[in-house]
């Protein structure tokens, strides 16, 4: 992963199947429950299985990448879902949840027909620094500080699966 591009870009991407074998292997059997207030966005139903497989696949994000930058890190959030909430196709950042640093793991593949791309952009000057159509085992590394912001773009075809599951890490040098 090209770490120069996550400080000049706020994010980052690479494609790697193996980070995503083990939580891709557990997303086959999950029950997954639609949610209402979004028009395609659903939640697995949680369970034991998925609990340990986004721990597992955290850790291995940790050791992979985020050492690669830091010893001084902490993981926040993990999650998983499948579509694009509302709140997601505006530009934000998710800084108030505590991690200045995400990790989105792709398991299906997008693209300007299909949509869901995730764009980003400098929050003071506006302009956008790129957007990306995943493809299925992109990883994103996006910046969570105050300076940038991300959003998904909007799906044009649906249903359509855009499952992502995503990674916290608080990362000491980036405060």
């Amino acid at each position: 992963m090209d770490f120069a591009n996550f400080f000049v870009k706020g994010y980052s991407h690479t494609n790697d199947p193996t980070t995503c074998a083990l939580l891709e292997n557990t997303i086959k059997d999950l029950e997954w429950n639609q949610e209402d207030y979004a028009d395609w966005y659903w939640l697995p139903k949680q369970t034991k299985s998925l609990e340990d497989a986004l721990l597992e696949t955290h850790n291995l994000i940790a050791k992979k990448y985020v050492e690669q930058m830091s010893s001084n890190y902490s993981m926040g959030y993990r999650d998983l879902w499948n579509g694009i909430d509302k709140g997601a196709k505006h530009y934000h950042s998710d800084l108030n949840e505590g991690p200045n640093a995400m990790f989105l793991l792709y398991f299906n593949s997008m693209n300007e027909d299909i949509g869901g791309g995730i764009g980003f952009r400098h929050s003071i000057t506006k302009e956008e620094s790129g957007l990306v159509y995943p493809q299925k085992y992109d990883i994103i590394f996006g910046s969570q500080q105050s300076m940038w912001e991300h959003r998904a773009s909007k799906m044009n075809i649906v249903p359509n699966d855009r499952m992502v599951a995503t990674f916290g890490f608080y990362i000491e040098e980036l405060q």
